[in-house]
């Protein structure tokens, strides 16, 4: 497959999570890498992965390809693997700590590989800048902009932090993705609709998550996009990489509308919370009906 034009190629770090949700802790495998390829796989795409690992998860690539994703590169490193700690309160608010990093990827590091869209997506400072200048020259270019402004503290407890690489990003890309407490920190605004309009520009898509509030993504004026209730919740994490992985397979692979790849992207985003880490399971029938069901019967193209 490695002559093939791929529909994504995700890049960023693969990392180990401990998730602890309502007093309770699982460990997996996590990184928006990592779910981001497997929920665009398990939507019927043909998708490339690059990635890095430590030493603990070297067997992810047997994983990875019997899900369906291609993993163009993992470097596998003589080290621990990047470590995050996950902690939600009752409100769903999240502490994360972080226990060990990885050196960046960069463009030395990518091999020859043709997608429609390339998607990166590091968790904390594991894909240099560089690598979305070299996708925007390629693709369809777009970035979680998470990865680009995370820091560890003395006490290991991420924290945010502006960055000039990030909003140069942001610049380069056509789709940005951030949280709501992500978009402030870059763009310095403090409603959601302002965030996501800063973060657009006059070219870009922005969008900006808000969990159960929704999202809103802007494209020459923002929109609100509802949150999709889920059955149940039993993780939170990795619920915006499922929304970027929902917006890209709707825009990108199906060709459908801004407006309508935000309704995916919420709710695909609502299935992945509904089991622990990236394990949940679901089709593209099973969206389809969630959306009609709940919000609008009319709103999805008939194909």
């Amino acid at each position: 497959m490695s002559g093939s034009i791929f529909d994504f190629l995700c890049i960023g770090s693969i990392t180990l999570d401990l998730n602890t949700v309502a007093g309770r802790s699982i460990r997996a495998i996590g990184g928006s890498a990592y779910y981001t390829s497997l929920i665009l796989a398990r939507l019927g795409c043909r998708v490339a992965l690059v990635s890095r690992v430590g030493r603990e998860l070297k067997h992810v690539e047997e994983k990875l390809n019997s899900a369906g994703v291609y993993v163009a590169k993992l470097d596998v490193l003589d080290c621990k693997p990047i470590q995050f700690e996950n902690i939600y309160d009752s409100s769903g608010r999240r502490v994360q700590r972080v226990s060990c990093e990885l050196p960046p990827i960069t463009v030395e590091d990518l091999p020859d590989i043709e997608a429609r869209c390339i998607h990166i997506c590091p968790t904390i400072g594991d894909v240099d800048v560089s690598v979305v200048e070299w996708a925007s020259e390629r693709s369809f270019t777009s970035i979680d902009i998470q990865g680009f402004l995370r820091e560890a503290d003395e006490q290991r407890v991420v924290k945010l932090t502006y960055s000039s690489g990030a909003m140069k990003a942001v610049r380069l890309s056509n789709f940005v993705k951030a949280d709501l407490d992500e978009a402030r920190c870059l763009t310095g605004e403090k409603t959601a609709a302002e965030a996501a309009c800063a973060l657009a520009g006059d070219r870009r898509i922005g969008a900006v998550t808000m969990g159960a509030e929704g999202s809103v993504i802007c494209w020459r004026k923002p929109m609100r996009i509802p949150a999709y209730r889920a059955r149940r919740v039993v993780d939170p994490t990795g619920a915006g990489d499922a929304y970027a992985a929902g917006f890209l397979y709707s825009l990108v692979y199906r060709g459908a509308s801004i407006a309508e790849s935000g309704h995916v992207a919420s709710a695909v985003a609502s299935f992945l919370v509904e089991d622990w880490g990236a394990s949940c399971s679901f089709t593209w029938k099973e969206v389809e009906r969630r959306i009609r069901g709940n919000y609008d019967k009319t709103l999805l193209r008939t194909r």
